[in-house]
């Protein structure tokens, strides 16, 4: 019983500290972004390469390997599922190619 109250105790604290520390976090991180996007020597083109780079390769890990065969798992209509998965992917090719189309200067 002792045990269940102090392991309860610590995941409120550590939540707490997670949760308190996470905005201070967040704000270094858009300061770095801005310092690096400011300068535009090598260097810094380099380092934003790699944490697009980074962001991309994490976004990707969590969508395919974690999301996707999760919902996949659970019960449900299957085909269903695989039809808004496509769709998903084929709105944000139309997003993209429009995207595109809209930042391209008119001839």
């Amino acid at each position: 019983m002792v045990t269940r109250k102090f392991r309860s105790l610590l995941q409120a604290k550590e939540a707490f500290r997670q949760s308190s520390s996470y905005p201070h976090e967040m704000k270094i991180r858009e300061l770095l972004g801005l310092l690096i996007g400011h300068y535009q020597s090598t260097a810094a083109v380099a380092v934003s390469a790699a944490l697009q780079g980074l962001a991309a390769g994490t976004f990707i890990h969590v969508t395919f390997l974690e999301v996707i065969p999760a919902e996949f798992n659970e019960s449900g209509p299957r085909l269903l599922k695989v039809f808004f998965l496509g769709l998903g992917f084929v709105l944000l090719l139309l997003c993209s190619v429009i995207m595109r189309d809209a930042s391209q200067p008119l001839h």
